[in-house]
């Protein structure tokens, strides 16, 4: 049976997020992806930017998305 967490391109991502970062390492790096999506782009292409990181993680786009 094909692990639905590993084989697309949001896989290897998504384990990294959830095994190897701490609780403060997976902070910065939502904080980290809304300054970068946030800084003079358009409200859609941050939804989108929000989005992606969802399907990486859904932890991890909610973090993004109340950031």
């Amino acid at each position: 049976m094909t692990d639905p967490y590993t084989d697309d391109d949001f896989g290897q991502p998504g384990s990294l997020y959830r095994e190897v970062l701490s609780d403060t390492d997976g902070e910065h790096l939502a904080s980290n992806i809304v300054g970068h999506a946030s800084q003079g782009v358009d409200p859609d292409v941050t939804a989108g930017v929000i989005e992606y990181w969802r399907q990486v993680d859904p932890e991890l786009g909610a973090r993004a998305a109340k950031a």
